[in-house]
């Protein structure tokens, strides 16, 4: 499509950028935008595509930024506040770029032009001000793509008298992390959780986060399958990353409780294992999942097969997941928090409750480190069945 001239009918993005309008073909087959180039979108398995023009604070027109799905799709309310976030952030993106290289340029040209890099300095940091108004939006924005609130089992329980309790706490290194989970109900019975570190931070990885809490969601069909969605997710993001040119991973654990029988399936894509906590006995240990079980972050191998795993919880017992963010992070003397770091945390603070114990170990993260400020992005997410 690289030199292809923008028109009325020049598919999805094409169309978007000389109407300067979303275009969101659910059909490419029989959409007219879409007419000349059904056999090209057949060949790379495109069933529709949502685009949206990219323009800068003053109208000028930067591109385009497309969502494809492999099958015919109506977008959702959902999708199209994902995609109106990505056009959001790819505008304000680009903007600094320019506006950084517009300053360089100035600087050279000091001594000529004094007076006017001093009125362009004005003007940048005028933008940039703006620009940092807009991010914060965009922070908030993804902080609102976080779960909130927590399903209930049954749905018509309260909070404190549901079978299967979740907290979290959420600590991004920078204003946009890249770290993200994810807390869905499949049945009356059935929770799934998804835990992802992207790699890096900051609003490329804020972006990827999105993408795939939106990947996530059209994958409903095999949700209760940790291995085949693993396996479902990184096909297509390979794919996606192969037309970019991009080097990016995610770390992902996916895992699915029942709570009738207690039975934890997992399947993990270079994401750390979690922890079970076994209150009445004061057991903390790692779950071993076996070294087939262990696939590659999400992103690498394009044909990459992932396997679940399952194991028995008890009531009382609680699952905790948590990203590198907290195991990674270093003392004076190099060494790390680590997972051992993690299991001694918890150990020594299980009579607490699971949110205040969570706190806690924040509070030794922090202590290990001997600084409050991380340098990557944590999160830690916790699981826990009802006693009774």
């Amino acid at each position: 499509m690289d030199g292809v001239h923008i028109g009325p009918c020049v598919g999805s993005c094409g169309s978007a950028a000389y109407k300067r309008e979303p275009v969101f073909a659910t059909d490419i087959a029989s959409d007219p935008h879409w007419a000349d180039y059904v056999e090209l979108a057949a060949t790379f398995g495109l069933g529709s595509c949502c685009s949206t023009p990219v323009f800068s604070s003053d109208g000028i027109l930067l591109g385009t930024v497309a969502m494809y799905y492999r099958r015919p799709h109506e977008p959702s309310a959902h999708d199209r506040e994902l995609i109106r976030m990505a056009t959001h952030l790819a505008g304000i993106v680009i903007e600094r770029a320019r506006a950084v290289e517009q300053l360089r340029v100035a600087k050279v040209a000091a001594e000529q032009r004094a007076q006017e890099i001093e009125e362009r300095d004005r003007e940048i940091r005028q933008k940039n001000e703006q620009m940092e108004t807009d991010l914060r939006m965009a922070t908030e924005l993804q902080q609102a793509l976080m779960p909130s609130t927590y399903p209930t089992f049954p749905a018509d329980a309260a909070a404190g008298d549901t079978r299967l309790r979740f907290c979290h706490r959420y600590l991004p290194a920078t204003q946009m992390g890249g770290d993200f989970f994810h807390i869905a109900r499949l049945n009356e019975d059935t929770a799934a959780i998804c835990i992802c570190d992207v790699m890096g931070h900051g609003v490329r990885a804020a972006l990827i986060t999105a993408m795939m809490r939106a990947m996530i969601e059209t994958h409903s069909v095999e949700a209760p399958e940790p291995g085949r969605l693993l396996t479902q997710l990184n096909s297509e993001f390979t794919g996606i990353l192969k037309q970019t040119g991009t080097l990016v991973f995610v770390t992902v654990l996916y895992c699915v409780i029942n709570i009738k029988t207690g039975i934890a399936r997992f399947a993990r894509a270079g994401h750390p294992p979690p922890l079970q906590v076994r209150r009445s006995s004061g057991e903390v240990q790692t779950i071993i999942m076996g070294a087939d079980s262990a696939g590659p972050a999400i992103g690498i191998i394009p044909n990459a097969q992932f396997k679940t795993t399952e194991m028995k919880l008890a009531p009382g017992d609680f699952l905790l997941f948590y990203t590198d963010g907290i195991i990674e992070v270093g003392a004076s003397n190099g060494s790390q928090f680590g997972i051992k770091g993690l299991r001694e945390s918890v150990r020594s603070n299980l009579e607490q409750p699971t949110e205040s114990l969570l706190d806690a170990i924040i509070s030794d993260v922090y202590k290990f480190g001997d600084s409050t400020v991380l340098t990557d992005d944590a999160c830690l997410v916790a699981a826990e069945l009802s006693p009774n």
